[in-house]
């Protein structure tokens, strides 16, 4: 099952429509790294989670017990941080999404769909397009997709 295009993904987002606005964008293995070039192309502000979260760390320490009420909360602040737009891409999440179990990543994107509502911009996670694992389940990756919210960036051929 392949996504909208990206410019679609951010029109829903950005239009109003959508109680909770939330998007995933799978970007494809050759193009990791270039994140902020992506999301300025699309006119919104880039964050790396990881380097974000390591800012978190106790000296030495080396794990966040994570889960997904933890990474809820970080979601929710990193929108509430300042920024240059109203839509914020998140990227290498999939080492956080990775560290959840099967009941804790589905419970995420669940609530990122249907809870993770007047957040004051759109938030759109972008993820490895190998990492499909990661990704919502079954039925929950249909709704994501007939909404608009799943997208994949293709470096050649896509409308600017």
């Amino acid at each position: 099952m392949i996504g909208s295009n990206p410019n679609d993904l951010v029109k829903v987002l950005r239009g109003g429509g959508l109680m909770c606005r939330t998007g995933i964008l799978l970007i494809p293995t050759h193009i990791l790294g270039r994140e902020t070039s992506i999301a300025a192309e699309y006119n919104l502000d880039s964050l790396d989670y990881v380097s974000w979260k390591e800012k978190y760390l106790l000296p030495g320490g080396r794990f966040l017990g994570l889960n997904s009420e933890k990474l809820l909360g970080d979601m929710d602040r990193l929108l509430q941080e300042p920024s240059h737009t109203d839509a914020l891409l998140i990227y290498n999440l999939d080492l956080a999404l990775a560290y959840l179990s099967y009941r804790e990543r589905n419970s995420f994107w669940r609530f990122m769909r249907t809870n993770f509502r007047k957040r004051p911009k759109s938030l759109v996670l972008a993820l490895p397009s190998t990492a499909t694992k990661l990704l919502p389940y079954d039925e929950e990756r249909v709704i994501w997709y007939k909404e608009g919210r799943l997208a994949i960036f293709e470096e050649f051929g896509r409308a600017t």
